[in-house]
């Protein structure tokens, strides 16, 4: 069961995440939340961006995102790809753990690779 944000926000850092559309095509992000699992954190079309706020726990080093109704999903990895073919297109977004440190602002412009999105 996912927690509760309001049983855990008084201790999480926020930080923000960010890609950037540079490609001429809409994009979608997503968070996977387990190996079955994903959320859509957001698209953007061409020149926009999908913007997010990431949490963590600085005792673990946890990443989590609130899916809108107040759970917050732990978040095993985010991937940005061309809308309608995120998953074959992905381009895996790396997010720093590190325990005890303030999380970093997550911030990539994702431009059009060979055949897949390329987001740095």
């Amino acid at each position: 069961m996912p927690a509760k944000a309001g049983d855990v926000a008084q201790r999480l850092d926020r930080s923000a995440f960010e890609a950037v559309n540079g490609s001429g095509r809409p994009i979608a992000c997503t968070a996977q939340i387990a190996h079955w699992f994903s959320f859509p954190v957001g698209r953007a079309a061409p020149g926009g961006a999908v913007r997010s706020e990431l949490l963590s726990d600085p005792s673990t080093g946890t990443v989590f995102i609130d899916n809108g109704a107040g759970d917050l999903l732990p978040v095993e990895a985010l991937w940005c790809g061309f809308e309608g073919r995120a998953w074959e297109t992905r381009h895996v977004v790396l997010l720093a753990r590190r325990l005890g440190e303030a999380p970093r602002d997550v911030a990539v412009t994702c431009m059009p690779g060979d055949d897949r999105l390329r987001c740095r």
